[in-house]
């Protein structure tokens, strides 16, 4: 597959909550069609996902004046059966950017849901901080600066969350938008002391807020990463 877009995501600071089975209704909502709800131990899980675009060239030409940019996301996972195997993928509920013109293409191309907030990202040799403001309330993604990485252990709920190669989006209830993201295995490490000022309730909603429970934080690296133009599915 050709990549429409090429970029690069580094620094990425991944939260991770575990969803209550009485409200599997949030996922079901947005659940593409074609795919079923993905799930680690029997859990299903959402995750809010910082990082920085940079770096980033749309069929080969360099994206005038945003090439770099942080992004915020919220997401949860699901899988697709294709030719008798299974293709892990992503949906995302909300994504947050600073600038007006990747949120535009993103919109319009991959049928997301872009959202423009004064989103910056600061690092020093001891912090990686996310921050923006929403509905004038400041929220803040901190973690210690990681430099000991490791390839995360088989199995574990790090290697579910970040092993994760195609994005799915519900676009109709019958029509389906799918694409592939391609990038190096990346490395992470667990973040312990994460400093998370999320108001999910007045970032997400309240019905989503009332629904996760914070499980765990880690780092992740990045890499140069591919991503395909969107093909549409249709059951």
């Amino acid at each position: 597959m050709t990549a429409f877009l090429n970029t690069h995501w580094t620094d990425l600071l991944v939260v991770n909550y575990r969803l209550d089975p009485t409200a599997i209704g949030l996922l079901e909502e947005h659940l593409p069609a074609g795919t079923e709800l993905d799930t680690y131990h029997g859990d299903h899980y959402v995750s809010v996902v910082a990082f920085e675009f940079s770096k980033t060239r749309i069929m080969g030409i360099p994206m005038p004046f945003y090439r770099s940019f942080p992004e915020i996301n919220l997401r949860f996972y699901v899988r697709r059966k294709v030719n008798g195997e299974w293709r892990r993928g992503v949906v995302f509920i909300k994504e947050i950017v600073p600038c007006k013109l990747p949120a535009l293409i993103a919109n319009k191309v991959f049928k997301e849901n872009f959202h423009v907030r004064p989103l910056s990202c600061e690092t020093t040799d001891k912090k990686l901080t996310y921050r923006w403001t929403e509905n004038d309330e400041a929220q803040e993604l901190q973690i210690d600066r990681l430099t000991e990485l490791e390839t995360p252990n088989p199995g574990s709920l790090t290697e579910h969350i970040i092993d994760h190669y195609w994005a799915y989006k519900k676009i109709t209830p019958k029509v389906t938008g799918e694409f592939k993201v391609t990038h190096r295995p990346w490395k992470t490490r667990p973040c312990h002391n994460a400093h998370i000022n999320l108001n999910l309730a007045k970032v997400y909603g309240k019905k989503w807020a009332n629904a996760l429970t914070p499980v765990s934080t880690f780092y992740a690296n990045g890499s140069q990463v591919g991503v395909t133009n969107p093909k549409k599915l249709k059951t």
